[in-house]
């Protein structure tokens, strides 16, 4: 394929017009892009943006690794890991509920087999079920744990 001349100036000019795209460029720029995931904040992941949407729905991701540390009792690194993941999952169904229970105080009427509704009640459940798969690895390490003693 041969270029003219004009196809030449054009590909050039597009070039130059778009250098300055490329996203924010101040630290104000970028702390308001950073909390793009609060439209819906499932998978928020800026620290700025989880703590809005945690102050939002009430979920404190310490307060629930305590609850469950004092629960279940941790005694080495991979066992804390395993309750900092079971925290993050009951913050993840906490904020899903709160959302779903914002979504029908702002829709009365609203149909449980809305998309929105339906995205929110499988979220809930994949996060309920990750949570309890980690819980049973959790108690299977403790009594692997103790009959090792």
């Amino acid at each position: 394929m041969i270029l003219n001349t004009e196809d030449i100036s054009k590909t050039q000019s597009q070039t130059r017009s778009r250098k300055g795209i490329g996203g924010p460029k101040t630290p104000e720029g970028k702390r308001r892009c950073s909390l793009n995931a609060l439209k819906h904040g499932f998978e928020a992941k800026s620290p700025q943006a989880r703590e809005i949407i945690d102050s939002q729905f009430n979920v404190d991701l310490k307060l629930i690794i305590g609850k469950l540390t004092l629960s279940y009792r941790p005694t080495n690194q991979q066992q804390h890991e395993i309750i900092r993941k079971m925290a993050l999952y009951t913050a993840r169904v906490g904020r899903a509920n709160g959302m779903l229970q914002r979504l029908k105080a702002k829709n009365p009427g609203i149909s449980p087999y809305t998309p929105a509704c339906v995205k929110l009640q499988r979220y809930i459940e994949r996060n309920e079920r990750y949570f309890n798969n980690a819980r049973v690895v959790l108690i299977r390490q403790r009594k692997k744990a103790s009959t090792q003693r």
